[in-house]
């Protein structure tokens, strides 16, 4: 299994985001996964090397509305959900949505009893384990917490666990040996984040 490396940009843009993501070479061991507002799709979605992800979704066809079908006609891949911003009142019927249009969610949770129940609604899923606490923080959660909710949530499930919450250029390297994956948010907007990629590319 690869390592995966996901960008989450909100509803955020920077010139040399969309050049990195342009610009980015496939490394082998790694999935590079960038998750930009809905307008960058189009630019993006002729890229061979980067795999691309909707922030949201709302599957009905009112004004503003961007459905699961408009989605798919860009080579989208995978869908976040449950985030802490989204403030979605049923995850379970939201994720599994995103399952049965053939898409692949990447599941934000904050503990391994959250997890257990959403990681469950598709194998193939990937978990995004981010306390709400360290959501755009200077510090990154605990390290000894993080992993003891790994060790806890890997006894039930096979699903692939990343950390996200915080992470920069250097704080990434302390999580990096207890997951399969990382999610980056403001930091995967910097003009050397391809760079960052590659060092973890070399670390994993």
């Amino acid at each position: 299994m690869n390592f995966f490396v996901i960008s989450n940009w909100k509803g955020n843009y920077t010139p040399a985001a969309i050049q990195n993501a342009l610009s980015y070479k496939k490394i082998a061991n790694l999935t590079n996964i960038i998750a930009p507002n809905y307008v960058f799709f189009n630019q993006l979605s002729d890229s061979s090397n980067i795999d691309l992800c909707s922030q949201h979704f709302v599957n009905d066809k009112e004004t503003g509305s961007t459905t699961l079908d408009l989605i798919k006609l860009f080579n989208i891949k995978y869908v976040l959900c449950n985030h802490a911003e989204q403030k979605l009142t049923d995850p379970i019927c939201y994720i599994t949505q995103v399952v049965k249009a053939g898409l692949t969610p990447i599941i934000f949770i904050e503990n391994a009893e959250e997890a257990n129940e959403l990681g469950a609604l598709s194998k193939d899923s990937i978990l995004v384990l981010e306390p709400h606490y360290a959501i755009g923080n200077v510090k990154t959660a605990n390290l000894s917490n993080i992993r003891n909710e790994i060790d806890h949530i890997r006894q039930k499930l096979d699903n692939p666990i990343c950390y996200g919450g915080s992470l920069n250029k250097t704080n990434y390297k302390e999580f990096i040996q207890y997951v399969d994956g990382l999610c980056f948010g403001r930091e995967s907007l910097s003009d050397d984040f391809n760079n960052t990629i590659l060092n973890i590319s070399k670390i994993v």
